[in-house]
This record gives structure tokens, C-alpha cells and sequence, in this order.
């Protein structure tokens, strides 16, 4: 891995966290809270569903998701 710092033009290997409230509106005092945007280790998962026959037949669906690998509890769909 290249080596990185503060003063990096291209923060290439930066880590980053966040913990964002999601809220139904801008108002954040009085807002609904609907849960937080939070930036973790895991792993991005990708899970293929490729068709092969009936009416979808070649076609394919990609579903995304994260796998908190670190986590001793973790929930996956497979």
C-alpha cells in the first residue's frame, strides 16, 4: 500500500468515517430521525441471479449489500 498522510494530493489509501442522522427533514432538532448513514469496515457483497429460463430467461439481477466482517454477529441474504 502506498504510503498516505494528511498532505497526499490524492488521500489514495485515506479511511474515513462517518455517523450521519438520516431525518425526514432538514430540521434536525425536530425532525424525524429514520436511522444514520454510517461508513464501517466491511466487505461489499455482490449476489448474481442469473435466469435461465422463462420469461426472464438471460437476464440477471445484482443485489449489493454489506458484510460487516469484523462483526462477531453479522446477517447476510444468500
Amino acid at each position: 500500500m502506498a504510503p498516505v498522510s494528511n498532505t497526499s494530493r490524492t488521500r489514495f489509501g485515506a479511511v474515513q468515517m462517518i455517523d450521519n442522522p438520516l431525518t425526514e427533514t432538514q430540521d434536525l432538532p425536530k425532525s424525524k430521525l429514520w436511522g444514520r448513514a454510517q461508513d464501517q469496515s466491511g466487505l461489499l457483497m455482490a449476489m448474481n441471479l442469473a435466469f435461465v429460463s422463462g420469461k426472464y430467461n438471460g437476464s440477471s439481477v445484482t443485489i449489493f449489500g454489506r458484510n460487516p466482517f469484523m462483526e462477531k454477529v453479522r446477517e447476510r441474504c444468500l
